[in-house]
């Protein structure tokens, strides 16, 4: 159309698509065409005559498409199948044919019900639940789209006149014909053939109804992952069989919903606390450098069909859950709940003794548990983790410039701000968390009133990073310390406690350090507690306990 006797048309293209410049890449102008398409902003039968758009034939294909969609809407209306949206007006088809289309869905759905129409597939809801589960769970863009549309072709030329199941059993797969072949997500559809396993026929309507569910979108790779041939497992509940697979469905379908957790078991980050409470004492996965407990809906689903096996999952299912289950009739959801909120509730009661005990075993994990703060301040649900269980860090964000704080110190500093346990504040004193890059610790800190002035003595406190009960803390007085020297700061420190509080600094073991007085003693999570009390009680002797 470039060429000078198509100059007009050319032109004619350019007003039609809303460009007015003459040498715009070709690319560009298919990229445009493209977008329109997809946003239903379709071009006019004449203009795409008169421009030539289409081959010869096209009017012609574009009026048996639109009596196929007439035959089949519906049909298509009365699947019950979720096809990754809700309608606005509750119909499939209007939500696939009559709106704003999207490469990743509605585009592809849409070609797969004109195509059962060509191909006389028989059974459609089989054909349409395997295109709905191929299609949400592939990435599809306008660069890929057009080799999506050739293999829902070929499929449909394959299972003309065949059983569907029958077919996708017998398929074979080997990584570089599949690439030829099938360009939608190899794991989806290696997924599609072993559930189409005779062997699996009759969890076919258990099937159906899990991946019908928002969250799970067709894929359910997680159920072949927690269940498992009797040769494979020696607890009869992971087991692969029907009631075994109505059970874990079940429950999959009430803990994870649209958003990811469901809102009931997202309340105080339980389902969370759960999962981390069992061994491997991790859940999710490593995310641009750092592990990341699954922060959206799409790294839950990944989370849930990945590779690795769902050991915390599982456990969650098997010791909490189906119990529960067995239990109730009625209300299962808060029965649920309730079961995972006071387990969580009684694991954090044993908060102290877990951490006092002398066993070898790992104990980072209690304070995930114990603490929904931690959390809360886990705005992006990623810590800093390099395999060293002593050396995490909480991210606030997902940003490179990040707040970070050391787990254990910020667990100790929630302790103090909720006045938890032995950890109780005086009346006068103020708790706060610094989280800044060039320095990590929680801060204690007063206002005296001397005379006329009012000095800020200040108690920085944090885990050494070395082991379970390490901590150490820092006191000082806090002073513009603007254009003075390390040394006159480290002065005016001593001078003012030894003036004050007499042999203070002789009796806590403290020494000159980075303009600060140090503890030279490392303490336990007991001992830092006791010593702390202490230190407060000498500096504000007058002062209460809060609460």
């Amino acid at each position: 159309m470039r060429h000078e006797h198509d100059k007009p048309f050319f032109k004619d293209l350019l007003v039609l698509l809303d460009l007015s410049n003459e040498e715009i890449p070709t690319e560009k102008i298919i990229e445009k065409i493209f977008d329109q398409l997809r946003d239903s902003n379709l071009f006019p039968l004449v203009w795409i005559e008169r421009l030539k758009l289409m081959e010869d034939g096209f009017l012609e294909w574009v009026y048996n498409t639109m009596e196929t969609l007439s035959e089949k809407a519906q049909v298509i209306n009365d699947l019950d199948l979720f096809f990754g949206a809700d309608s606005r007006n509750g119909t499939s088809i209007y939500d696939i044919a009559l709106c704003k289309g999207s490469y990743d869905r509605t585009l592809p759905l849409l070609y797969s019900i004109i195509v059962s129409g060509k191909y006389n597939i028989s059974d459609i809801h089989a054909w349409m639940r395997l295109m709905r589960n191929l299609i949400l769970n592939t990435t599809i863009d306008r660069k890929n789209i057009s080799g999506i549309l050739h293999n829902i072709k070929s499929i449909a030329e394959k299972v003309q006149g065949r059983d569907i199941y029958e077919y996708l059993s017998t398929i074979e797969i080997d990584a570089d014909k599949e690439k030829e072949e099938w360009k939608f997500n190899h794991k989806q559809v290696i997924e599609e053939r072993m559930k189409a396993s005779p062997e699996f026929s009759e969890l076919r309507e258990l099937m159906g109804l899990m991946e019908n569910n928002k969250f799970f979108r067709g894929r359910i790779r997680c159920m072949f992952n927690l269940l498992r041939g009797k040769d494979e497992q020696e607890d009869e509940r992971d087991i692969l069989n029907k009631d075994n697979f109505d059970k874990y469905s079940s429950i999959l379908r009430i803990l994870f919903g649209e958003s990811g957790i469901a809102s009931q078991f997202n309340e105080q980050h339980i389902l969370r606390r759960a999962l981390i409470s069992f061994p491997p004492h991790l859940f999710g996965k490593m995310d641009r450098g750092c592990w990341s407990f699954c922060s959206d809906v799409n790294q839950w689903r990944d989370y849930l069909s990945g590779d690795e096996e769902l050991l915390s999952l599982r456990k969650v299912i098997q010791r909490l859950c189906i119990p529960s289950m067995s239990l109730c009739r009625e209300d299962i959801v808060n029965t649920l709940k309730n079961k995972i909120e006071k387990y969580v509730e009684g694991l954090s009661s044993q908060y102290e003794s877990i951490l006092s005990n002398d066993s070898k075993e790992e104990k980072y994990y209690i304070h995930f548990v114990r603490h929904p703060g931690v959390w809360e301040y886990m705005e992006s649900k990623k810590i800093g983790f390099n395999g060293n269980t002593y050396d995490i860090f909480l991210r606030r964000s997902n940003s490179n410039n990040s707040n970070v704080i050391e787990l254990r110190t910020y667990s100790l500093y929630l302790d103090y701000r909720d006045s938890s346990g032995c950890c109780k504040m005086l009346e006068g004193w103020k708790v706060f968390p610094y989280d800044k890059k060039e320095g990590n610790c929680f801060c204690l800190h007063y206002e005296v009133n001397d005379n006329s002035n009012k000095t800020q003595i200040a108690i920085d406190v944090s885990h050494t990073r070395t082991k379970e009960d390490g901590y150490t803390f820092y006191l000082f007085i806090r002073q513009d310390e603007t254009n003075i020297s390390e040394e006159k700061v480290t002065e005016s420190n001593l001078h003012y406690f030894k003036t004050r509080f007499g042999t203070l600094i002789d009796d806590f073991k403290l020494s000159s350090q980075e303009r600060r007085l140090q503890a030279t003693i490392e303490y336990s999570r007991e001992e830092i507690i006791n010593t702390l009390a202490k230190l407060m009680r000498i500096i504000s002797p007058l002062a209460e306990i809060k609460g």
